[in-house]
């Protein structure tokens, strides 16, 4: 009765996000960011059925119903039709995989992002829906840093004990406490709200709303710094850098750092967290010299052993068959991370698993994507944009650049706020197909 009751609410609820679709599909798009930033491993349902997926399976059933009716008409960006290559390199890539099942559900799931990254391109097109997306976007970052760091202080307490009772490393007892989030899963998505709420400073004209969005980023530092993620603190270290150089945004750029430096040197004098921070801060400089850094490597030097096997280096070992290959090409692993980094389906970098996985081709393919998306850039660079579009595209050309580099630590290719990111520019995008691509009199955005 209980599971009749709860399909029955189900239905209930698919239907009226439908209807609302129908009618409004922006809303429907706007909310996604705030499920998108609760839905980190599934916690907000079981499987498949989560809200964020609910929520994009309504956006998607809408918009083509849509479409089916006459009332809405898909443009194709040409930076999204180039991913097509690689879908196609991967859809075949899982018929072959050890790992076929898993390599299936993966291989659907990637498609039916880009689906949904398509539609957030034709539905965000206008001035109007652009501002929206700034406005919701600085109030989930606010919302979900405070949980963040509520919960990151949580598993900080948590952590201690670990710490008093086995005497454990200060950073290995904090991020192994159970938490609601996962510790880089979020930063990484928090540094990617923040930066683009971020870009959009410089073309607010509200005063106290301008105010807002800039502590909401503060707050997003804040949720990245008490992570403890070196993969945050990458990103964040890579958008200052490219603030910096932008003529818009350098006078907020340089506000935020001296903000933020002053709120690193409260914690690290005034809280609990001076260790821990220090600890984590000193890995970089010794990433291959403690055990996880090592097994990092390892898996590494292992993903080059598989791509080097045979046939293996034109078309791979099979999309998402890095595990099973890797047990018969293993290159000798730390102890402490052993197990936990060969339970993951990659070799926490992005780019080799690509390469152990799907071969040259689809390395081929991934950089054939990305030059598309760089040429892109150059090309609404050139072309006449409002104040919020270019501002929103120096955040777009930094939180991508970021995340190329962050792939070398990070293996989530799939991460939800880089592919809205990449929905956003498919939307300025398709905004600016009509405008002329030469050279246009404008200041520099950069100097």
């Amino acid at each position: 009765m209980s599971s009749v009751m709860l399909l029955g609410g189900l239905a209930v609820l698919a239907a009226a996000l439908l209807v609302a679709g129908l009618r409004w599909p922006v809303l429907l798009v706007l909310g996604v960011l705030f499920t998108m930033s609760l839905d980190h491993l599934g916690r907000l349902g079981l499987g498949f059925l989560t809200a964020n997926n609910l929520l994009k399976s309504a956006t998607v059933a809408a918009v083509l119903l849509r479409l089916v009716l006459g009332g809405e008409r898909i443009r194709l960006p040409a930076m999204l039709l180039h991913f097509v290559p690689f879908l196609a390199v991967a859809g075949l890539a899982s018929f072959y995989s050890p790992e076929y099942v898993v390599a299936f559900n993966s291989w659907m799931r990637l498609v039916f992002i880009w689906v949904f990254t398509l539609i957030i391109a034709n539905v965000l097109r206008g001035e109007r829906e652009l501002k929206l997306v700034v406005v919701v976007m600085a109030v989930v970052l606010a919302t979900i840093s405070v949980l963040a760091v509520v919960q990151a202080s949580q598993a900080f307490s948590e952590g201690l004990l670990a710490i008093r009772r086995l005497g454990q490393a200060y950073s290995v007892g904090v991020r192994a406490s159970a938490t609601f989030f996962n510790p880089n899963k979020m930063a990484v998505h928090l540094g990617g709200m923040s930066i683009l709420v971020f870009a959009g400073l410089p073309s607010i004209r509200r005063r106290w709303f301008r105010l807002f969005c800039f502590g909401s980023v503060l707050a997003g530092l804040l949720a990245i710094l008490v992570s403890l993620s070196r993969s945050g603190f990458l990103m964040v270290g890579v958008a200052a850098l490219g603030f910096l150089l932008s003529r818009r945004h350098r006078r907020h750029a340089l506000a935020l750092i001296l903000l933020g430096l002053l709120a690193v040197t409260v914690i690290l004098t005034a809280t609990p967290y001076r260790d821990p921070l220090l600890d984590r801060f000193g890995s970089f400089g010794s990433l291959g010299d403690d055990s996880s850094g090592q097994a990092r490597t390892s898996l590494l030097i292992t993903g080059l052993y598989v791509f080097g096997d045979g046939p293996n280096a034109l078309w791979g070992t099979g999309y998402k068959g890095y595990t099973r290959a890797m047990q018969s090409h293993l290159y000798p692993l730390m102890s402490h991370d052993a197990y936990y980094h060969t339970g993951i389906r990659n070799g926490h970098n992005v780019w080799i698993a690509i390469l152990a996985e799907l071969g040259v081709l689809g390395m081929l393919a991934i950089l054939l994507f990305f030059a598309t998306v760089y040429r892109e850039f150059a090309r609404l660079h050139r072309s006449r944009l409002s104040e919020l579009q270019r501002c929103l595209l120096i955040g777009l050309v930094i939180y991508v650049s970021a995340k190329l580099v962050d792939f070398n630590l990070n293996p989530e290719f799939e991460e939800n706020m880089f592919w809205y990111a990449l929905g956003i520019l498919g939307a300025l995008s398709l905004s600016a197909a009509n405008a002329p691509t030469d050279a246009l009199p404008h200041e520099p955005d950069y100097q």
